[in-house]
Parts: C-alpha cells; sequence; structure tokens
C-alpha cells in the first residue's frame, strides 16, 4: 500500500518531474518513440516539445487502474486544457505526433532524421539569447499560469525589473542592434 503522506512532495513516480520547472534553464525533449505513462510526464515537465512523426503519446495509466501521479494532469491541464486533458486520461487512448501538435502537446513535429537537429536549432536559438532574460522569462512564464489578468501582469513587471538587474545587458544588446542598421536582424 503507498504511504500518501509519504508520497504527497514526490508524487507516485518519485518525484522526476517535480522540481523540474525550477531549473532556470530551458529543457528541449525531443521524443522520437512512444512517451506513455511516465514518459509523457516527462516530456509535459518539458519546457519545449519537439516529435518526430513517429513518435506516439498517451495516458495509459488509466488502463491499469492508476491516474497521472508526478504532475502529469497538472501540466496536461496547463498545456492543452480541461477538455483535453480529461479526453485522454478517461480514455488511455493513444495520440499520434500530428494530433499531438493539433492538441498543443508538442511544439513541432519533424520528419524522424531531422529530431536532434531540430532540437540543436532550438538549443542554439535559444542561448545566443540573453542569459538573463531567458531566466526571468521562463520564471515570470510559470509563475502567471492560473492567476487573474491583474495578479499577472504585476507579477510581470516586478520580474521584469527585479530579475533584469541595471538593465546594462539590454542596453549594450540594443545598441549593437541599432548600430547594425534596419533590417539586418537575423530571424
Amino acid at each position: 500500500m503507498l504511504d500518501v503522506r509519504r508520497n504527497i512532495q514526490t508524487g507516485i513516480g518519485g518525484g522526476i518531474t517535480r522540481g523540474q520547472h525550477r531549473i532556470t534553464k530551458p529543457i528541449i525533449a525531443a521524443i522520437s518513440g512512444h512517451a506513455i505513462g511516465g514518459g509523457f510526464e516527462l516530456a509535459l515537465a518539458c519546457d519545449i516539445r519537439i516529435a518526430s512523426e513517429k513518435a506516439k503519446f498517451g495516458v495509459f495509466e488509466v488502463r491499469y487502474g492508476l491516474h497521472q501521479g508526478d504532475g502529469g494532469i497538472v501540466r496536461l491541464v496547463a498545456i492543452a486544457g480541461v477538455a483535453t486533458a480529461l479526453e485522454l486520461t478517461l480514455t488511455g487512448r493513444e495520440v499520434t505526433a500530428e494530433e499531438a501538435y493539433r492538441l498543443r502537446l508538442v511544439t513541432r513535429v519533424v520528419p524522424h532524421d531531422n529530431l536532434m537537429a531540430t532540437a540543436d536549432q532550438y538549443a542554439s536559438m535559444i542561448t545566443n539569447n540573453s542569459q538573463q532574460a531567458i531566466r526571468s522569462a521562463k520564471e515570470t512564464i510559470l509563475d502567471i499560469v492560473g492567476r487573474t489578468l491583474d495578479d499577472a501582469l504585476r507579477l510581470e513587471t516586478i520580474n521584469a525589473y527585479s530579475s533584469l538587474g541595471d538593465f546594462s545587458e539590454a542596453r549594450k544588446r540594443l545598441a549593437q542592434f541599432y548600430a547594425k542598421g534596419p533590417g539586418t536582424e537575423k530571424t
């Protein structure tokens, strides 16, 4: 029998995803096969999810008398909404990569052979940005989930001004941008 009090802090799966949202660096999932059960929960805990066209997803726990217990329901609701979370969790059906994209479970679907190159491309785009701004933006996004609009707007401003320091990096990056002239910004 599970000791509920012992599992509250870590979740049923041992807490593999419990603190992942506190990791300041962005986490990119490159999903190439089956992301079911705990694997799906782990993927949902990542900031960006890129799937191979061969990837499959599912909440199969219900087939075996269980349901998500390591943050899977919470993240599924936050990412895809209540209706999708209910439908996938209650049916336990398999979802293809293309449907996962339509349901907003993944950011992008790519050919299987391009999966890691695409994940690397995303990582490069992120590392080319201000790491201080990346950390602050990630923290802010996660802080505002579920809050009222007024509260979210307040937190966004507080985080921007308290996390970004004296804005010296922003001033330097903007000066470099303006020095290049219009139309020279890489996308």
